[in-house]
This record gives structure tokens, C-alpha cells and sequence, in this order.
């Protein structure tokens, strides 16, 4: 079996791990929260950037000024000054030798702000320079691709959220449904993914869309990531916001569109957005957290993953499903497991 497809299965556990540590964890992040802060920068490169996107969301809705950025455009164009202006800085690296965020931390070298590491390798460059460091307990990922360390990137960095917002505790019952929902979730994922793929072959999938709002968004981006570097397919991850000023103009030539359709204050907006352009799609592949009414079009498919998981938890159930497409459609196209042309699974070089 691919060693990715094997990783996919270990997630509920790797999350679960890193849940029965929660007491360390809050503990480690009330250092910070015990101190004065107003403004936290999250920094990283690929998957470990995208975990970070609900974080960045969940602390905004608490009033805490949060950003998210790239750490190779942070290395070369933010002046240190910028970073004197901000408290807490959260550098997450699966491996944490990533070249970029080494570096990143070598300019910062001098600079007071506060610097937290979030990684799988407690022992790396960033464990080492780090003031505080967060094992993410996602244990060894032996694929190209990010599972099992970008589920775990997610839900430390929202932990982290929580603490500093004081709401950890209230959310703790939230927190600990996941692994079970997910281990759930995973195996119709794969009967869901299979009859998707009987319907529509995969060069179909090839230059579609994938859309979302708000917290979704960081699986919008990593489900992208997924299939481009472990199907090798092309597809566009955008904010379904940003959808309508411009890229609209993609559906003329009948794009195919993967949505995800959280329960939130936008699902209506998701909604019509998927009415609106169905007739006009090769596909229209809804994935919801509750049943969604949809007019009698034979181009939309909605699968459902029913959960009560709050809104910044629900895009995790739709990540093992780009996860398991990925998987399906590099077996369909016959490419050898571990053949990769261009990319490794830490990268030294900017």
C-alpha cells in the first residue's frame, strides 16, 4: 500500500495522541497568555502555512489582532522593525528544518518578540532556537505528502487559540469528538470518493476549482496542495468571495467545482454560489456538514458529513477526502508510489 494512503488511516490516532497531551500543551502556551500581547504573527511554508489559517480566523473572532504569512516572503521583505511590532511570533515546521523558516529565525536572531515553535522534531533547528516548542505529536510521517502533520499543525495551533482566548475548557468536549468523527468520516469518504470518480473521471477533476469561506479556507489551499503534488492534477484553490471577481469567467469553459459547505453564516452564500454556476460546471461536488437543499440538476453531488463539531473543526472532515481522491487517481494514473521528480519531504533549499 502507498505509504500516504497508509497515513491517511493513522490521522484519528495522531490526533487523539495529541489531545491526551492537551495539560503540557495549555500549559506551555499559558506562558504566553499569562503575558501582555496584541498582536501574533503565525509563519510557515505549504501545509504547515495552511494550518494555520483557522488559528489565525479563531483568534480574530476573540478580538486578538492574528496574521498568517509566507516565512520565505517574511525572510525577504519585512524589516525587522515590522517584527518589533509584534509579540508572539508562531513558526510552524514539520520537520523544523525547513530552509526558509531557519532563516526566517536567524534574522530575528535580535529581536524581542516572542518566538514559538510548533513542530514534529522537538530536536531540530526550530526546537533549538525557539523560546517555547510544541511537539505536535503526530509521530513519524514516512510520505512526501502532509496527513498526519498537518491535522496535528491545525489542531495545536487552535489549541493555542483557545488558550489565549481563555476558552480551552469550554471547548474541550468539541475538541475530543474529532478523532472518533474523523475515523468515521474517513471510511464513507472513500465509498464517497470512489463512486465521484466512476461518475466523473479524473481528467475531468484536471483544472477544476475548489472553493470555501472562513475557516474552510486552509483545507481549500492544503486539498489543492494534495492533489497537485500527489496526483500531479491542476487544480485552483480561491475564496468563493474572491470567485466572484473574476475567475467566474473560468466556468464558461464548464470547470468542474469541489465546495465546502461548513455549517456557518456563509453556508447560505455557499449555497447559492453552487446553484448559480451548476448548470454551467462539468461537476458540482458538494461536501457539507448537514444536508443542503439542491434543485434536481444531475451535475451536483452532495455528500454529507454529518457532525455537531463546531465551525473551525468542520473543514477537517473534508480534507480525507481531496486525501483519498489524491490516492485514487495517482493509482488510475499508474504512477510508482514513491516516484517524485521535484519534491522531497523537507526542503533545503529556497
Amino acid at each position: 500500500m502507498f505509504k500516504f494512503e497508509e497515513e491517511i488511516k493513522e490521522q484519528p490516532e495522531a490526533l487523539q495522541r495529541l489531545l491526551d497531551n492537551i495539560p503540557k500543551m495549555s500549559k506551555d502556551f499559558s506562558k504566553i497568555a499569562k503575558g501582555n500581547f496584541s498582536k501574533i504573527a503565525f509563519f510557515g511554508m505549504g501545509s504547515s502555512l495552511y494550518s494555520t489559517i483557522p488559528a489565525v480566523y479563531l483568534l480574530r473572532s476573540f478580538g486578538i489582532d492574528a496574521e498568517y504569512h509566507d516565512a520565505s516572503e517574511a525572510l525577504w521583505y519585512f524589516s525587522k522593525r515590522w517584527f518589533n511590532n509584534v509579540d508572539v511570533c508562531v513558526f510552524v515546521s514539520q520537520s523544523g528544518e525547513t530552509v526558509e523558516i531557519r532563516e526566517l529565525l536567524d534574522k530575528l536572531n535580535d529581536v524581542s518578540t516572542i518566538k514559538l515553535g510548533i513542530t514534529a522534531n522537538v530536536e531540530s533547528y526550530l526546537g533549538n532556537n525557539s523560546d517555547i516548542v510544541v511537539n505536535i505529536l503526530s509521530g513519524e510521517e514516512r510520505a512526501v505528502g502532509s496527513t498526519k502533520t498537518h491535522m496535528n499543525s491545525v489542531l495545536t495551533s487552535v489549541i493555542f487559540s483557545l488558550v489565549l482566548s481563555n476558552s480551552l475548557e469550554k471547548e474541550l468536549k468539541n475538541l475530543q469528538k474529532l478523532p472518533p468523527i474523523l475515523d468515521s468520516c474517513l471510511l464513507k469518504a472513500s465509498n464517497d470518493v470512489e463512486n465521484f470518480l466512476n461518475k466523473y473521471p479524473y481528467k475531468q477533476i484536471d483544472a477544476s476549482i475548489i472553493t470555501s469561506r472562513g475557516y474552510a479556507l486552509g483545507e481549500v489551499y492544503q486539498s489543492a496542495l494534495t492533489l497537485n503534488e500527489i496526483a500531479r492534477l491542476e487544480v485552483f484553490p480561491i475564496s468563493a468571495g474572491m470567485l466572484r471577481h473574476g475567475p467566474m469567467e473560468l466556468f464558461a469553459e464548464k470547470k468542474g467545482v469541489t465546495c465546502f459547505v461548513p455549517d456557518s453564516k456563509t453556508k447560505p452564500l455557499l449555497t447559492k454560489l453552487c446553484h448559480q454556476i451548476a448548470n454551467q460546471t462539468d461537476f458540482t461536488w458538494i461536501l457539507s456538514n448537514s444536508p443542503i437543499k439542491i434543485e434536481n440538476t444531475g451535475t451536483i453531488i452532495n455528500d454529507v458529513i454529518n457532525s455537531d463539531l463546531p465551525e473551525y473543526l468542520q473543514s477537517l472532515l473534508f480534507l480525507p477526502y481531496a486525501q483519498l481522491l489524491a490516492c485514487k487517481v495517482r493509482k488510475r494514473k499508474k504512477i510508482e508510489n514513491d516516484e517524485f521528480r521535484f519534491i522531497s519531504k523537507v526542503t533545503t533549499e529556497e
